[in-house]
C-alpha cells in the first residue's frame, strides 16, 4: 500500500500522512513492522498519545530522512557523526535480538553476521513470529536474553 515505509517517510507522502492521520499511519506501520503481534488497542492508544506531540511529525520526519542523507544532521554533533562513520569496533558485550517477521529492518542478515565489528563478546539471535517490536512482542524473551548476555 505504501511500499517500503522507510522510503516512505523520506517524501512528501510520508510528510501528509504523518501530517494528516498520524494514527492510521502508525497502526498501519505496527501491523506492517511486527505482522504477528495482536497488539490491543489499549497498547496502540498508550504509545498514540505521543503522536499529539506538536513536534511528532517533524521529529520522525527528520529521523527517517537524515538517516537516509536526505536531511543534514545536527552540526553541533558532526565530530562524533565522522568518528563513527569510521566504524571503530564495538568493545563491550553486544547481543542483538531480531524477530523474523520484522517488516522493516532490511539489515537482519548483516546483522546476524556482523561480528567483526565488535571486539567484545558478540550475539545476534533471531526468532521466529516475532517483528520489528520484539520488547513488546516477548518481553520475557527479551528480559531472559539480557540475562544471558555475553559478559553478563
Amino acid at each position: 500500500m505504501y511500499g517500503r515505509n522507510h522510503q516512505v517517510l523520506q517524501g512528501e507522502l510520508g510528510e501528509q500522512l504523518l501530517s494528516y492521520d498520524r494514527q492510521g499511519f502508525c497502526r498501519y506501520l505496527w501491523a506492517t513492522w511486527s505482522p504477528s503481534w495482536a497488539f490491543d488497542e489499549a497498547t496502540f492508544a498508550a504509545a498514540a498519545a505521543a503522536f499529539e506531540n506538536p513536534d511528532f511529525v517533524a521529529v520522525v520526519l527528520h529521523a527517517y530522512r537524515a538517516g537516509y542523507g536526505q536531511a543534514q544532521n545536527d552540526p553541533r554533533y558532526a565530530a562524533i557523526e565522522e568518528r563513527l562513520a569510521q566504524r571503530p569496533p564495538i568493545t563491550v558485550p553486544t547481543s542483538v535480538l531480531l524477530g523474523e517477521d520484522d517488516g522493516i529492518n532490511l539489515f537482519q542478515p548483516a546483522m546476524l553476521a556482523q561480528q567483526r565489528d565488535f571486539g567484545g563478546a558478540y550475539a545476534a539471535r533471531s526468532y521466529a513470529g516475532v517483528g520489528h517490536f520484539i520488547h513488546r512482542e516477548l518481553p520475557a524473551m527479551v528480559v531472559d536474553a539480557v540475562l544471558q548476555a555475553p559478559g553478563s
